[in-house]
């Protein structure tokens, strides 16, 4: 079909013919787009799964340190309490000698 334009311009013509399926450069390109935007996706889901799971393991260890220290923290809180009032207590004094040393 032709309309008033495409008298001055020919070229136009090509664009009349019904659409007859892709060439072989547009699969070509559509295909290497697609892959390069999948690469993409992979490649972050890839780096948030590593990043995902080097965060639970830091997790695990700090949370097995808070058990110890739950358990243990007391203890080293209350270690050296009342040693200056039991007079028995086998403890090391150091005292000066004679010399001064």
């Amino acid at each position: 079909m032709k309309n008033k334009y495409t008298k001055f311009k020919p070229h136009l013509l090509a664009l009349d013919r019904p659409n007859q399926g892709i060439t072989l450069m547009e699969l070509l390109t559509g295909t290497m787009v697609s892959s390069i935007i999948i690469n993409l996706g992979f490649m972050g889901f890839s780096l948030s799964r590593q990043m995902y799971l080097q965060d639970q393991q830091t997790n695990d260890v700090n949370q097995a340190l808070r058990i110890v220290f739950e358990m243990v923290g007391a203890d080293i809180r209350q270690a050296g309490e009342g040693f200056a009032e039991d007079p028995n207590f086998p403890s090391v004094v150091v005292t000066k000698d004679d010399d001064g040393n």
